[in-house]
């Protein structure tokens, strides 16, 4: 099930075919068990891990489940369940580098971000690609993810750049990152103009054969994580 998981979005209805409801009493329960600070009025934003199977000492793979009013999504994680910032955010980039890095060797790593989301990445990074890594640097920042100039997003559009996001549709429904943001401020939408400039979800270049043979031959990649905005 965690490969399937891992491949695509689903629906509500394909969830429930492997055994996943998004029922209210699933809803109460991941709001009971994991996001008490959603509770508090953000009752059309909520998410829940779904545990499979154990396979390190402490880990745990599974998958994150969310619900965003009418969508549903799940992604498919490693992590300690002590620690759910690695399964919110240093998943992704766990998941990035191993298919945009793929067959490199001794990686340079730049974490350029607030403490807590960097401690996330490590710690993914450790466990899942410790090997691949040659040094990380980190930089802390001061600013909110809201505040990314614009004019570096347009420069890395204008460099026809492929650019991966975790889920379009969440992303654009709360506006959560300064990629859906920059859209929203320029009347557009990222699930629909964002598509035009060619940004795709991480799970369809996974099913891309043609690009994933062609990023084996790529040097070099940014990654801009989000997360809800109590974080």
């Amino acid at each position: 099930m965690a490969s399937q998981l891992c491949q695509v979005h689903w629906t509500e209805d394909v969830l429930a075919t492997l055994g996943i409801h998004i029922t209210l009493k699933f809803i109460d329960e991941a709001l009971n068990c994991y996001w008490e600070l959603s509770a508090k009025g953000l009752t059309d934003h909520v998410k829940a891990y779904v545990p499979f199977d154990k396979d390190a000492p402490g880990w745990t793979q599974g998958a994150l489940v969310g619900f965003f009013g009418k969508y549903s999504g799940t992604k498919d994680i490693h992590f300690a369940p002590a620690n759910a910032k690695i399964g919110k955010t240093g998943w992704f980039a766990l998941a990035c580098l191993n298919f945009l890095l793929q067959g490199k060797h001794d990686i340079d790593v730049f974490l350029f971000k607030a403490r807590k989301v960097i401690e996330a990445v490590i710690l993914a990074l450790n466990y899942g690609a410790a090997t691949k890594i040659k040094h990380i640097v980190v930089l802390t920042r001061g600013k909110s993810i809201d505040d990314m100039p614009a004019d570096y997003i347009e420069q890395v559009l204008a460099a026809c750049s492929l650019i991966v996001t975790n889920d379009m549709v969440a992303m654009e429904s709360h506006s959560i990152d300064a990629l859906a943001l920059y859209y929203s401020r320029h009347g557009m939408k990222l699930t629909i103009h964002g598509r035009e400039h060619g940004i795709n979800n991480y799970t369809e270049i996974l099913a891309d054969a043609v690009l994933m043979e062609k990023l084996k031959t790529w040097g070099t990649c940014q990654l801009f994580t989000c997360g809800p905005r109590q974080h």
